[in-house]
């Protein structure tokens, strides 16, 4: 069978459904998922970070069809859905935000997961806030622990690089965001 080399692709369903190549790194995921709950990536541009996130996406929804004949498929992974809250930071990102549009995006992307999963976040809250009433929503309802998948986390920062003051402000709102994964670890399978 003739592989297709999609590589304006970044989405592992779309990949694995189109018949594209991928090349297996399941084994590698696996014993990463296994050792710990936090995990950070920093590398540079179009390296495959966004497919990787997306991976780990379909990974925890319990996809097994997206791996057949990938390493995972006859491991010991246990194909347990869980909830998963991905983030694209490219969603709330742009060179025209502000921090006001930056919030306001964030908290749609919030209820947007928040819908998909048949929950309601209460309205006019800080992003913080909402993930983390999410994040403890999710857990309660399925108990299941949530994981957390954000891609692009410093696209919102890049962008502002000409605006240093709305890069401050949005900077600061981001370590907030951010830092309360730490406070509901008991609620939380995986971060990356």
């Amino acid at each position: 069978m003739k592989q297709l080399i999609l590589t304006s692709k970044s989405d592992f369903s779309d990949i694995r459904r189109l018949g594209g190549l991928y090349i297996d790194k399941t084994k590698e995921i696996y014993d990463c998922i296994g050792s710990d709950t936090y995990y950070f990536i920093s590398r540079p541009r179009r390296f495959g970070k966004s497919l990787l996130c997306s991976t780990l996406r379909d990974l925890f929804f319990g996809k097994k069809e997206l791996f057949k004949g990938l390493w995972i498929e006859n491991s010991d992974w246990q194909w347990q859905k869980h909830p998963v809250i991905h983030l694209s930071m490219i969603m709330v990102a742009g060179e025209d935000n502000s921090a006001e549009a930056f919030k306001i995006k964030m908290l749609y992307q919030l209820n947007q997961i928040a819908t998909s999963y048949n929950l309601t976040l209460p309205a006019a809250i800080p992003g913080d806030l909402a993930l983390s009433i999410l994040i403890t929503s999710l857990y309660e309802k399925t108990g299941q622990g949530v994981v957390v998948i954000i891609d692009e986390y410093d696209k919102p920062i890049l962008d502002l690089v000409r605006k240093p003051a709305v890069q401050q402000e949005i900077h600061s709102i981001l370590r907030t965001f951010y830092g309360i994964l730490k406070g509901l670890e008991t609620s939380l399978r995986f971060v990356f």
